[in-house]
């Protein structure tokens, strides 16, 4: 990987030099890094040219006010030299080790939420502790809130000057944790996704892992205010066009499905649905969270509860999660699309992390999911519950 300033215009060639040791960029002896402002100037050829293309695939470059001591931050623009598939990240899940490896060169977001009868608080969590460096992305707020269901997804708008107000930029490399292990991660992580946000992984563990191995969090108050993404959505939702945005969204609609693209799929069966919730709400004889919403299933569904993919708070080995999408009655030869359902769109995402770590890749997820499906006023749908 070399590592550019983005001041650099496409066509220019580079003089390069390593301008600090690559001690400061653990695993990067390969790196080089072009001097940028207020480090000293370099005199050198380089037999790089770079195209309008390959600096297009520039991944970050971010300023930032400096952390805790022992986690300075440095000006660099980190760009793949490879072919257009390149991705700053390993894959879509990265390691508590990788990270702590990695930390001066991502944005971590902190995307904790809590079904409400777990009764723990994402935010005050988060105040109290986080990952260095960490911003909160707040599910519930960062949404559309203009309809009575839960933290369906926003507006373009809103998702850019959220973004823009936690300080990231459509190249930053982004990792999601949050404080269950597993859980809201995954949304996030397909909401970045569907937005067109390339650049991003979720740490396998969550924060859960990064403290088992040892690592350090901050306590101090955090440096982008807790409710700054929230706070930017409502007002981008409020009087859209009033705030400019940076951030440049591009919501991916073959990526999400509708009440009404569910309910022809009922008569169609033209996908599969995945639900990923725990056996007995799927089967009615559990209670959803909920209040007013009866437990149940879209008819012609298959139940691969989100936790039974997780062991120890790490996703499965490849091997296994085949073999659990498979057992639950899904066609895993790409003949047929999924689309991933759940309680309200959280833990369905879970479902796709783990189909995209076995490299199914044509799935999609129902953003209302089952507490719109239940609670829907349509005599349609008690054709197709059971």
């Amino acid at each position: 990987m070399l590592l550019l300033h983005p001041t650099v215009k496409a066509t220019q060639r580079c003089a390069l030099r390593a301008s600090f040791p690559c001690t400061a960029y653990p695993r990067a002896a390969s790196r080089l890094v072009l001097a940028v402002k207020g480090y000293p100037s370099i005199d050198c050829k380089s037999t790089s040219t770079f195209t309008a293309k390959s600096a297009a695939r520039a991944s970050w470059c971010v300023s930032r006010t400096q952390p805790p001591e022992h986690h300075q931050r440095r000006l660099v623009c980190a760009a793949t030299m490879g072919s257009s598939t390149d991705t700053f990240f390993p894959g879509s899940l990265v390691s508590a080790e990788w990270l702590h490896s990695h930390l001066n060169e991502v944005q971590v977001v902190d995307a904790s939420w809590f079904l409400p009868t777990m009764n723990r608080d994402a935010k005050a969590e988060h105040l109290s502790k986080r990952i260095p460096g960490a911003v909160f992305f707040d599910l519930d707020a960062i949404a559309d809130v203009s309809v009575p269901l839960p933290h369906m997804l926003p507006s373009n708008e809103a998702f850019g000057a959220a973004l823009d107000a936690l300080g990231i930029t459509n190249t930053t490399p982004v990792v999601v944790y949050d404080n269950f292990g597993l859980l809201s991660a995954a949304r996030v992580w397909w909401t970045f996704k569907v937005f067109g946000h390339s650049q991003v992984a979720v740490l396998d563990g969550g924060r859960p892992k990064w403290e088992a191995g040892g690592h350090e969090l901050d306590s101090t108050a955090p440096k982008v205010d807790v409710n700054a993404g929230a706070e930017a959505a409502k007002r981008a939702q409020e009087a859209p066009g009033s705030v400019p945005v940076k951030y440049q969204a591009n919501l991916d609609v073959s990526a999400v499905r509708t009440f009404e693209q569910m309910l022809a799929n009922c008569g169609s069966k033209a996908e599969q649905v995945a639900d990923a919730r725990s056996a007995g709400r799927f089967g009615g004889t559990a209670p959803e969270p909920r209040p007013g919403i009866p437990s149940g299933k879209i008819k012609n569904s298959y139940n691969v509860p989100f936790d039974s993919l997780l062991k120890d708070g790490l996703y499965k080995p490849p091997e296994e999660l085949t073999s659990l999408f498979a057992a639950s009655g899904l066609d895993l030869s790409g003949s047929k699309p999924i689309i991933a359902s759940c309680g309200t769109g959280v833990t369905a995402c879970v479902l796709v992390l783990g189909l995209d770590q076995i490299g199914v890749k044509d799935v999609s997820v129902y953003d209302g999911a089952w507490t719109e499906w239940a609670g829907a006023k349509h005599s349609e749908t008690e054709l197709w519950r059971e």
